[in-house]
């Protein structure tokens, strides 16, 4: 890797987008008595030219998001200069990029989410329900069922308790799963490449959140926050035991939130039984067993509490009969391997100017060693990596293909993608695609949801508030206390 030709191209690209930051935020600030006086001078033979001010509400709302988005996608890069770097103490040069990269993992990522805030999910509403239901203290299933793992239900109670019963409450909930899984897979990739490639290929992940179809998925978020944790242990501390009963544990509650990433419990297990068998010096020979106790810890008192209210043939009910029964009835592998093809397609035909760029990414990242004649190894941390995609993308093409189950795979290939980039980084060309590749994703995210998010443009109003409005408008035509019922896809709201 040439890191001459990394760090001089980040200069420049530092050096554009200051500029940029200044021009838009330039912008942001002219009124609009002015944008209408030179649009109506540089209209062709003295007509009028039409700006009215929600145009200009529009054009401030982009300004002042490409300005954030610019001071967003440089700070990393001047954190990673050796003349920036030299003005820290060594500990604080080495952490500077870390928390630099974790800023703009949770800029993204919050940018994403609060432009959708207005906007209602329906598995979302049912799980928010669920968790409520929790909340005031029943098991899930025994008296309202709803066919997931109890896992986010009792995520989400607890979110709630702290936060209370709120949207802002969910979605921050999200914001935080998806942030310790992008840190997570920084922290795995950093060990193979350098702090910008590792940076810039979590960062591109928390861009693709942008797609309508990964919002207001919580059984997702917690299980990605638990699976990418696991992989940084498995890959940088699998010789402690402890290690073995963390990822034990944090894969426990994953299944427990998603059934089907019981593949992923099993692909583990399966490696730790191997070292068990034929023992390394990378694996403690009794991690088998600690792997299996961490496994039991959240599911013990979750027996215990079911087996108490006479419960637990409902329980597995809900976590194995249902969701094996629907899995076996839906779309055999093939067909939803084609299906997911057809999904990101989709995605790449509804927003071309992050999917594309995301596309060459990928595929020149995952083609990169072969490209550089570089032998990939499929032992060590690589072929765990590949164990563990390869679980969770076996666990997507299990029952029906919904675009949002794509989000499962999207860090774990995003780091794989990354490790492999950095092979391409010999050649000046591939640094300008990385720096570019990094630029144009990030910056299409951060702009197109911070005109939303950022900006002052009012928001669109939710279908929620106007079934309200609706309902209090029949109401007051009412008498006598009568009920108004006012349903909503598959919810009602009164």
């Amino acid at each position: 890797m040439n890191e001459h030709h990394l760090i001089r191209g980040a200069r420049v690209v530092v050096q554009l987008a200051l500029v940029m930051s200044a021009a838009a935020a330039g912008a942001s600030l002219v009124p609009f008595e002015l944008l209408r006086s030179i649009a109506d001078a540089l209209a062709p033979d003295g007509d009028a030219a039409t700006v009215d001010r929600s145009l200009h509400a529009a054009l401030v709302a982009y300004a002042r998001a490409t300005a954030i988005a610019a001071v967003v996608i440089v700070a990393p890069l001047l954190a990673g200069q050796p003349a920036i770097a030299r003005r820290f103490p060594k500990r604080g040069a080495e952490y500077a990029p870390v928390l630099a990269w974790t800023l703009v993992f949770a800029a993204v990522l919050a940018a994403v989410n609060l432009s959708y805030l207005d906007r209602e999910v329906l598995d979302e509403s049912t799980y928010v329900i669920m968790g409520s239901h929790v909340l005031d203290g029943h098991l899930p299933y025994l008296e309202l069922f709803a066919l997931k793992p109890p896992g986010i239900y009792l995520a989400l109670a607890a979110v709630m308790s702290v936060f209370g019963e709120n949207v802002l409450a969910v979605r921050f909930f999200g914001v935080v799963c998806l942030l310790v899984a992008a840190v997570s897979g920084y922290a795995i990739a950093v060990r193979r490449t350098t702090p910008l490639v590792a940076g810039a290929s979590m960062a591109i992940f928390c861009a693709l959140t942008a797609v309508p179809e990964f919002q207001g998925m919580p059984t997702q978020y917690l299980t990605l926050a638990a699976i990418m944790p696991a992989c940084w242990l498995l890959v940088a501390r699998r010789d402690r035991l402890w290690a073995a009963f963390l990822i034990g544990f944090l894969l426990s509650v994953a299944t427990l939130t998603r059934t089907n990433i019981g593949f992923v419990a099993l692909a583990v297990g399966l490696f730790f039984l191997w070292r068990y068998a034929a023992p390394r010096a990378d694996v403690p020979r009794p991690a088998m067993f600690v792997y299996a106790l961490g496994g039991a810890v959240p599911l013990a008192p979750l027996l215990l509490a079911y087996w108490l209210a006479d419960g637990l043939e409902i329980l597995m009910l809900a976590v194995l009969g249902i969701p094996l029964h629907y899995a076996t009835s839906q779309l055999g592998i093939p067909g939803a391997l084609l299906q997911h093809v057809d999904n990101w397609l989709a995605f790449v035909r509804e927003m071309p100017y992050i999917f594309l760029p995301a596309t060459l990414f990928i595929g020149s990242g995952l083609a990169g060693p072969a490209l550089c004649r570089v032998r990939p190894s499929l032992c060590g941390n690589g072929g765990l990596l590949l164990l563990v995609l390869g679980a969770v993308s076996m666990s997507i093409l299990n029952g029906q293909a919904f675009a949002g189950h794509l989000l499962q795979v999207l860090p774990l290939t995003m780091l794989l993608a990354g490790m492999g980039f950095a092979t391409l980084l010999r050649r000046r060309a591939a640094t300008t695609l990385l720096l570019g590749l990094y630029v144009a994703l990030v910056g299409a995210s951060l702009v197109r949801s911070g005109a939303s998010a950022f900006g002052e443009a009012a928001p669109a109003r939710s279908s929620l508030a106007a079934i309200r409005d609706a309902a209090a408008a029949i109401s007051a035509d009412r008498c006598c206390g009568e009920l108004v019922y006012a349903p909503h896809e598959h919810l009602v709201y009164w």
